[in-house]
């Protein structure tokens, strides 16, 4: 009671009903609060409340999992919803699975969802757990907000909070939500096209031919070097293709000693397109179909799925030169949806360019069965030149952005150091993907994407780690671009996925810049995150005249025990931008 009396008082709440393990709270008076009994055991916290002349139905939720939570999604979409002569409905709360998950299915029949709204894919982000990586279920996004889907409001946005400190094994989710002022629902969603995950393509009749041979593996693995047990299957898990009769999986059966990870990869040769490549006019289209496996739990005629671990997939494009080094990359991040969801999205070709690589990558948690579930189909490679020149003038300026190029610095018979090509590393290290970091610590880390991550502080987390601040650095000569620099309309684009082990320490990175003479010239610092889960942070910083050199820094105190900061897919990126007047 005194913890929801703080919560109410520091939100503006002057209203609550509790009861149960939920409460209600809110800043408008709640009429014939009453709590609604599902099936097992669970319930919904129901009241109305008048808004602005129109009068809302609110529920608050908390279900079961498996069996049990399909059954109640069932008596909610059946029973209660269907009972509920209220159009402008919100119900909000912990579902205990993610959307597309049987028990959300059943709900989805007669309900919309604000993060699907807004264009969040499920597992995007994390809600849940709040500290730490995966816990007994995974890191989900299961804690959620849903209206009618017959009756939708304007999602204009839809969050989730990490906190510091962190408060409870949840995190704090919010939507702003337009519902029509009257009994009439919108025609049309003024946003929609802006979450349009096609949104950069060009019409399905206009878009480019796809370059990759066999996308679909209708045709088995021909056309893709593969590794780690990559197969195409029919069937697996609980999925079968998306279109055709084959898609691509990982491996079949894991054994000791066999790399967690299945991928394959094809290349593309851009060499004929050299010349609009270096004059910064060429466009790459990239897109593919991405699901996971699951196991099921059966009692009668309900089949649901089981909430576990899942096997996580990733689509990976990286830009070759001419010698095969990797000089631009986009990542789809590593998913987990339980049923086939696009991704795609574009990339403006860096200056230098001269392949095209396409790899998708399974990810296997051995939670979850023997097998490697993350599969693919569909898969799209594109390039058209573009009327006018884009502003990428150059390719990702950082050499190993993404600790891909670890090497075995010492090995022993209980553990392996790598080092960082590239970086300079003062209490940071790189750490491989899966690492069990301490012994409180049953489900290990993840990489942001691929095989290895930054990691600053102690891989056993029980150790203190470096006194003060720990830094992880990489010094660039930009004198190859004196006179675009002086020339005033030079910028940078950097940044990367950063995350941190709780919300106990954060991290910064930050863009020194230096004088011709090698003084340092001025620092340009990043917010500060703290954040349990990989989190993109992006600056732009227009460079002045006369800069010879930037210096990447990321910074993270991580001496006390327990504490960790995580660095993955970095980059620096040459702009051309309008110069200042």
């Amino acid at each position: 009671a005194a913890q929801l009396e703080t919560l109410a008082d520091a939100a503006g709440m002057d209203y609550s009903y509790t009861m149960s393990d939920k409460a209600i709270l809110s800043k408008t008076a709640l009429e014939n609060p009453s709590e609604v009994v599902l099936y097992n055991g669970r319930s919904l916290l129901h009241a109305n409340t008048v808004i602005n002349g129109v009068t809302f139905s609110f529920y608050a939720a908390h279900i079961s999992w498996n069996v049990d939570g399909d059954k109640q999604c069932r008596q909610i979409i059946d029973e209660v919803l269907a009972a509920d002569p209220v159009k402008h409905l919100i119900m909000a709360g912990d579902f205990n699975d993610e959307v597309y998950s049987t028990q959300i299915s059943i709900l989805s029949e007669g309900l919309g969802d604000a993060y699907s709204a807004i264009g969040l894919f499920p597992g995007e982000r994390i809600s849940w757990p709040s500290t730490r990586f995966d816990d007994s279920e995974g890191s989900q996004m299961i804690d959620l907000i849903f209206f009618r889907k017959d009756f939708a409001p304007i999602v204009t946005m839809a969050d989730i909070i990490n906190l510091a400190p962190v408060l409870s094994d949840h995190k704090p989710v919010v939507a702003e939500m337009l519902f029509p002022s009257d009994q009439t629902p919108f025609a049309e969603d003024p946003y929609a096209a802006l979450r349009n995950v096609w949104r950069d393509f060009p019409p399905e009749s206009e878009r480019p031919v796809n370059l990759l041979v066999n996308p679909g593996a209708e045709d088995g693995l021909n056309g893709w070097q593969a590794a780690d047990g990559a197969v195409a299957v029919a069937e697996r898990e609980n999925h079968s293709a998306r279109s055709g009769s084959s898609m691509f999986a990982g491996f079949a059966e894991y054994t000791d000693g066999t790399p967690h990870m299945s991928s394959a990869y094809q290349d593309v040769d851009l060499s004929a397109m050299a010349a609009d490549i270096d004059a910064s006019r060429l466009r790459l289209y990239a897109a593919g179909y991405i699901t996971t496996g699951y196991q099921t739990v059966t009692d009668g005629e309900v089949v649901a799925n089981k909430p576990l671990p899942y096997d996580e997939g990733e689509i990976v494009i990286e830009l070759l030169d001419a010698d095969g080094v990797s000089i631009q990359q986009l990542y789809s991040k590593r998913r987990d949806t339980l049923s086939w969801h696009p991704f795609a999205s574009s990339l403006d070709v860096a200056p230098g360019a001269r392949t095209a690589r396409y790899r998708w990558i399974s990810h296997h948690k051995p939670n979850n069965g023997d097998s490697n579930d993350a599969l693919f189909d569909d898969l799209y490679l594109g390039i058209s030149t573009t009327p006018e020149k884009h502003h990428r003038i150059g390719h990702n300026l950082l050499i190993n952005p993404g600790a891909e190029l670890a090497e075995v610095e010492e090995e022993g018979s209980d553990h392996v150091l790598y080092s960082a090509p590239g970086w300079e590393t003062d209490g940071w290290q790189v750490v491989p993907d899966r690492k069990v970091l301490a012994l409180m610590a049953p489900y290990p880390s993840l990489t942001f994407s691929g095989t290895y991550y930054f990691l600053g502080g102690d891989v056993d987390l029980l150790l203190e780690g470096k006194a003060g601040i720990s830094t992880l650095a990489q010094k660039i000569d930009l004198t190859q671009w004196r006179a675009a620099i002086a020339a005033g309309n030079f910028a940078l684009r950097w940044g990367g996925y950063l995350r941190t082990w709780a919300a106990d320490n954060g991290q910064t990175i930050a863009l020194e810049i230096y004088n011709s003479d090698g003084s340092l010239w001025g620092r340009v610092s990043g917010e500060e995150i703290r954040a349990a889960e990989w989190t993109r942070v992006e600056y732009l910083t227009l460079i002045p005249p006369g800069t010879s050199a930037v210096r990447i820094v990321l910074e993270a105190e991580v001496e006390e025990r327990g504490t960790g900061a995580m660095a993955d897919a970095l980059f620096v990126l040459p702009e051309q931008v309008e110069a200042p007047e």
